[in-house]
């Protein structure tokens, strides 16, 4: 998917992510996670160092396990503000991961993504799938756009929208 959503503080463009990128999803990595590594004894160079590791890691992870992913960079007003991934298969579309800048969140981008897939996927019939933190605070947005919960994972919540169970948008 490549295109623009409409959000509450203007049109979110999706375009294709590149090398010239990484700069930027290594920063908001880090910025999404910043409760994270508060909390860790570690200086500077330790917690960067960490951060770069764990963010290489991910991504290797990503390109082995979803080699068909489509990496997208959300902007608005021609500024990187978030990203997402999505792995498309016959029966499902995965949110591998989305991410919205902390100093952007709460301004409705996500939900006006989130919107946009539903959308597409109703149209598809398949069902839209993701996985996410049961600390994350998004839950609740998951829950409210018709996110029902289908796993059994302590740590993680595998969250499910289909048309058969979630009708309305």
């Amino acid at each position: 998917m490549i295109g623009v959503v409409s959000s509450p503080i203007g049109p979110i463009i999706l375009r294709s992510a590149g090398p010239s990128d990484d700069a930027f999803q290594r920063e908001l990595f880090e910025a999404v996670r910043a409760a994270q590594w508060a909390g860790l004894p570690l200086d500077e160079a330790q917690r960067s160092a960490l951060v770069d590791m764990q963010f290489r890691a991910r991504s290797q992870h990503y390109i082995a396990a979803y080699p068909k992913a489509k990496h997208r960079i959300l902007t608005l007003r021609n500024q990187p503000v978030g990203s997402l991934v999505l792995n498309e298969s016959e029966t499902e579309v995965l949110i591998v991961d989305i991410a919205v800048s902390p100093s952007q969140q709460g301004k409705g981008i996500g939900t006006a993504l989130l919107n946009d897939l539903i959308s597409r996927t109703r149209t598809s019939g398949k069902e839209l799938v993701l996985h996410v933190e049961r600390s994350n605070r998004a839950i609740q947005l998951y829950q409210r756009l018709g996110f029902e919960e289908a796993g059994d994972d302590r740590m993680y919540a595998r969250m499910v929208w289909s048309q058969s169970k979630s009708p309305h948008l």
